[in-house]
């Protein structure tokens, strides 16, 4: 039986797969794929009450979602404890790293990501770093670090991800002329031509394919598209982000219903930020613990915004 025949179910039952490695697996790419079905409801139910899975992995995947639902505190306790017990040091200290970017922590998150840039899983430590000068607005070293990679060694999708940041980082230093903008070709094409765009209308194009009936997460039929950009970009300078290696995410409530997922009704959108640009936004259905407070921006935070440290 395929991972899909779980999804959104209401109880997460694996006990006829007799491999503890298989059921682990399954159980993984369930949680990953309601995550990015906008369904965190659910992949919280799942995690919190499934049954003969690795401890660990469970952990980790709570930790996960505490993080995207804002409960930052939370998730740093969890992946802390997880280290300690010798859990997948690596992935534990990206995240960690992630953790401490999202509570501006810069400092702290440039010396673990550095530390760590020869390690196995180097790349993914050096695209965060990237990603931390990117925030930063210092895209002169977000550079450097680009220059120092080898891009010969790197996997056919991480090479698509180094030729997108070496874009921007060029492009923000004034190294792109006018004419490389018609030759971005098909790799990543979208999110890099949409932040060139000077209007709405590539956005509004891309967003039309999440209205209901295309899937099972979609925006009702007559919603107004155009004034539900309007009224993300008045609310997103007073919620925090959630900072991933190749975006921002920002969770934006409205007053009434925008959609559905899975049969749900939800007032909750996600829009996902590259290079200070929206490139998309979709409807989500948080779970109960998603925290609400974590989700406002902190003084701090918006402090640094208006002072250029972060850019939009």
């Amino acid at each position: 039986m395929g991972y899909h025949n779980y999804l959104n179910s209401e109880e997460l039952c694996l006990s006829e797969f007799s491999s503890l490695e298989e059921r682990n697996r399954l159980f993984k790419k369930v949680i990953y794929w309601e995550i990015c079905q906008g369904h965190l409801k659910s992949a919280k139910n799942h995690i919190l009450n499934v049954s003969g899975i690795s401890e660990n992995l469970c952990q980790y995947e709570l930790g996960y979602l505490e993080e995207i639902e804002m409960n930052f505190n939370a998730s740093y306790k969890i992946f802390q404890d997880l280290l300690s017990k010798g859990y997948n040091p690596s992935i534990i200290l990206l995240r960690m790293a992630s953790l401490k970017m999202q509570m501006g922590e810069y400092d702290e998150a440039e010396a673990i990501l550095k530390e760590k840039g020869n390690s196995k899983y180097g790349f993914k430590f050096l695209s965060s770093l990237i990603f931390l000068y990117f925030i930063k607005g210092n895209y002169y070293e977000a550079l450097k670090v680009l220059n120092n990679i080898d891009v010969a060694s790197l996997s056919p999708e991480n090479k698509s991800r180094y030729r997108e940041m070496s874009f921007f980082a060029r492009y923000f230093l004034g190294m792109i002329e006018e004419k490389d903008f018609d030759n971005l070709g098909e790799s990543n094409g979208y999110s890099k031509k949409i932040v060139m765009e000077p209007d709405d209308r590539l956005l509004l194009e891309h967003v039309q394919k999440h209205f209901s009936g295309s899937s099972n997460q979609g925006f009702d039929n007559d919603l107004n598209l155009k004034q539900t950009l309007d009224y993300i970009n008045g609310e997103i300078g007073n919620v925090n982000c959630l900072y991933s290696s190749n975006a921002s995410k920002y969770y934006i409530k409205t007053d009434t219903p925008v959609g559905e997922v899975y049969g749900e009704r939800t007032n909750s959108i996600v829009v996902v930020e590259n290079m200070g640009k929206i490139i998309t936004f979709y409807p989500v259905l948080l779970s109960d613990t998603f925290n609400k407070e974590g989700n406002l921006e902190s003084k701090e935070l918006k402090f640094k915004r208006i002072e250029g440290i972060l850019k939009r």
